[in-house]
Formats: structure tokens, sequence, C-alpha cells
């Protein structure tokens, strides 16, 4: 007969003399262990990880350590999942419902953000912005900026934005002011091609120095790549502007 079960399998030893049916029984016990208990794991290279599609299908429950992400993964048998948050460039395309990712939106200014994507959102943009830092850009020079043209631009255009993808964002911009006497000035912002609008804008005037600014201006549906622009517009005499700032954070995107 068998022998005593092991203390962390309970799977028991064949001993001289067992029947047949004896080896028959523990050896299907050591398959139906396996299949329930042990874990395949490896790690190497991320881009060298193995295939687990659907068309394809992995070993469910096998782990792999991506050794140049940091990043340990599951395989479901048609996919891998991420365990750990994991630093993208680009939103996962195959997202499941409650993956946390860092998106990297700047990687100049070392901006990161932390998306949940939620599947039951009303919104087309199901991944929510958990938190992080802004987009912002900024421009300190004092220019002038021409009476009765409209929405327009001092010598140096800007500062500018670019979101990296597209979403909902709350918008702020701040704008150091110095009018003339009885002039007004409104700093506001166009999105892409859209020009800069006065509901957008801050107020500055009559005359003397200010610094208007305006926050949480609640943007819809800007497409990836859109550039977010300070504008300015002059009224019955010139004025300048200085210290201009503007920052972006997204609300959900996808």
């Amino acid at each position: 007969m068998p022998g005593t079960p092991g203390a962390r399998t309970g799977l028991a030893s064949i001993l001289t003399g067992d029947p047949a049916t004896g080896w028959r029984t523990t050896i299907n016990a050591v398959i139906s262990w396996l299949e329930g208990n042990a874990m395949l794991t490896s790690s190497g290279l991320l881009s060298a990880r193995p295939t687990s599609t659907s068309g394809n299908p992995g070993i469910a429950g096998r782990r792999y350590y991506a050794t140049d992400t940091g990043v340990e993964y599951r395989d479901t048998g048609t996919s891998w999942v991420a365990l750990g948050v994991e630093l993208v460039t680009a939103l996962p395309a195959s997202p499941y419902n409650g993956q946390i990712v860092d998106y990297l939106a700047d990687a100049t200014n070392g901006v990161v953000w932390r998306l949940r994507y939620r599947s039951a959102s009303a919104s087309a943009y199901k991944w929510e912005f958990v938190g992080g830092a802004p987009l912002r850009a900024y421009i300190a020079a004092q220019e002038t900026v021409a009476w009765n043209a409209g929405y327009t631009n001092p010598a140096t255009v800007g500062p500018t934005v670019t979101v990296p993808v597209a979403g909902d964002y709350d918008i702020a911009h701040s704008t150091g002011v110095a009018n003339g006497t009885g002039g007004y000035l409104f700093p506001s912002f166009s999105v892409g091609a859209t020009a800069a609008t006065d509901a957008d804008r801050a107020d500055a005037g009559p005359g003397g120095n200010f610094t208007p600014t305006r926050v949480a201006i609640r943007k819809t549906g800007i497409p990836s790549g859109t550039a977010l622009t300070m504008r300015y517009k002059a009224d019955i005499v010139n004025g300048s502007v200085h210290d201009r700032a503007i920052a972006a954070i997204p609300v959900r995107v996808g």
C-alpha cells in the first residue's frame, strides 16, 4: 500500500510491492496536484514573453517577469495580465475592468498619469484619471498685444500644451497683464484649429497691472495631438502680457 502522504503536497510515496493500481492512483494524483497547484515561472525581456492569445493559447496560471519593465504578468490562457502597475506609452488595446496603468504623458518633463479603466463609464473615454501632474507650459517675457486685432499672438506665440491622448480635460490659465489707461486685455486659448473665444477668457482691466486667472475650464472630446494655445485680445489701447501659463489635466481619456 502507498506510504505516508507528504506534508507539502499530500501525495503518498509508492512502496516496494505496491500493485500497479497503486502506481496509477499515485501518478494520477500527482497530475491532479500539478494541474491545481504548480506554477510555471520564467523571466526575460518583455519582448521575449511567450505568446498567449485566443488564437494561440498559453498556459493558464503561469507567470512571467519582464526584467526590463520590472512588472510580473499572469497568463489567463488567452492573454497576459499585468500583476503590478505597468508604465505605458500607449493605452492597452484590450483593457480589463479595473486595470490600472501609469501613462507616460510627457517624457521630457516627467509627467506620468495614473489611469483606471472603468468599463461601466457612460463616456466613450473609459480610462479615468486617478492622479498625476498636469501638462504645463510657461512664457516669462513681457510682450505687446495690439488692440483691435481680435484674439491674436504677441511676438512669442503661446504658451502651448499638446494633449497626448484623446479625452476630456480641465484647462487652467493665468497671465500677467499691463494695460494702457482705460484698456482691457483678455487672455483665452484656442483648441487646435478652433479659435479662442470669450467663453474661455479671463478679464483684466481697465488699466493697470493684473494677473487674470481661469481654472477648471472643461473641454470634452479633445482629439489626440491637439494643441491648446494661449491667445490674447486687447481693447481700446495696446496692452502687454507676461508670465503666461497654461495647464491641462485629464478627466478621462481613451
